[in-house]
């Protein structure tokens, strides 16, 4: 089997006159039913609910694409969010009678930690391999700052962005302070809030907040 991995952005990029974007689309279809043996897995798959739509033709992706995986034309994996999901539902109901809706539970802590380390194991180096105690820190960081995404995706996300800022940056290890720096950058929160070795200042806070506030 092979992978094709796009969403509604690789679709639209390059786009530069109406029509173009349905006729990418079709193309796309077309080649995926001729190669048989080639999943899709379409990330943000809300995102098709909308992407093509204009005044002029009221026709999104998703309408473009429902008939051909109802038919069975080609096998597809959509990706998207409880919420995502709520609003392509809505929107589309018939979206079920193509899809099976499987629901996949966040991993827990320890499980979560076996697949970062698998992951440390198999990157590309410098940075070292990270220590099993930065690992549960980030762990733990990525539980409470990056709440967004589920387990294991939040903790893998804070290593690839650490480790990516490091290997630029020529170092070759991780740190807590590392972690807790990458963290701020992610989210916006100075190191005072994040890192619970620090006590509290409440003057750094102020003007965190102050610097992100409009109005």
């Amino acid at each position: 089997w092979s992978l094709f991995q796009a969403g509604h952005m690789e679709l639209i990029a390059g786009q530069s006159f109406m029509g173009q974007f349905e006729e990418r689309a079709s193309k796309v279809m077309a080649e995926l039913e001729r190669a048989r043996r080639t999943l899709w897995i379409a990330p943000a798959f809300q995102s098709f609910l909308f992407a093509g739509r204009h005044s002029v033709n009221p026709t999104g992706l998703l309408d473009l694409i429902l008939p051909a995986v109802a038919e069975g034309r080609f096998p597809m994996i959509a990706v998207t969010e409880p919420a995502g999901l709520e609003l392509i539902v809505r929107n589309k109901p018939a979206v079920l009678t193509s899809f099976e809706v499987m629901r996949l539970e966040p991993l827990p802590e320890a499980a979560s930690l076996d697949v970062a380390r698998e992951w440390d194991r198999r990157r590309d180096q410098p940075p070292a391999p990270i220590d099993d105690a930065v690992l549960r820190e980030a762990s733990h960081l990525a539980q409470q700052y990056l709440g967004h995404l589920a387990a294991p995706g939040n903790l893998l996300h804070l290593l690839k962005a650490v480790v990516r800022e490091q290997a630029g940056a020529g170092r070759t290890t991780v740190t807590v302070e590392d972690l807790v720096a990458c963290v701020g950058r992610l989210t916006g929160q100075p190191a005072s809030v994040l890192d619970e070795r620090q006590g509290l200042e409440l003057g750094s806070i102020t003007r965190s907040v102050n610097a992100r506030g409009k109005g």
